[in-house]
């Protein structure tokens, strides 16, 4: 696997992310993890990250405002992993930037399923997007051509 489809998990409870971890890797991810958002500041320089997974309640920071941070000031997909259910609490999530925004407990294979849509989506991109027209009288969406490929 290449540098574009690492994963980062922030979550405070180690026995968690520990297993987290080792899930996620038996699902032939590539995953790193931070305990703080401290932690995750210095991680986020060292690598290209394509997924972070975090937790809302770390020790250091908000996870909202390392959502925040993250959408800011990189192309990575986010997902936000909490035992937070409230509907204004997802509501947040999303409004910080959360591309998804998951509730504890979680079962591993619906969070690897998740990164691996996100991946799929983001980081294994070798075409330009398929653009799409709008139709405002039928409502319908069309597939525009795609622009010439500079050769």
């Amino acid at each position: 696997m290449n540098t574009e489809t690492r994963i980062l998990i922030v979550e405070n409870d180690q026995d968690l992310r520990d297993s987290m971890v080792e899930c996620l890797r038996l699902a032939r991810l590539t995953v790193s993890s931070a305990g703080s958002a401290a932690e995750c500041y210095q991680t986020l320089a060292s690598h290209e990250w394509c997924v972070a997974v975090v937790d809302i309640d770390l020790p250091d920071q908000s996870g909202y405002v390392l959502v925040e941070y993250i959408r800011a000031n990189t192309d990575m997909k986010v997902i936000i992993l909490t035992a937070r259910d409230a509907i204004d609490e997802r509501i947040k999530g999303y409004d910080s930037g959360a591309d998804i925004y998951l509730v504890k407990p979680i079962n591993c294979r619906e969070l690897a399923t998740a990164i691996t849509s996100l991946t799929q989506r983001r980081c294994n991109k070798t075409d330009p997007p398929v653009l799409h027209s709008h139709n405002p009288k039928s409502g319908h969406l069309s597939k525009a051509p795609h622009p010439a490929r500079p050769t």
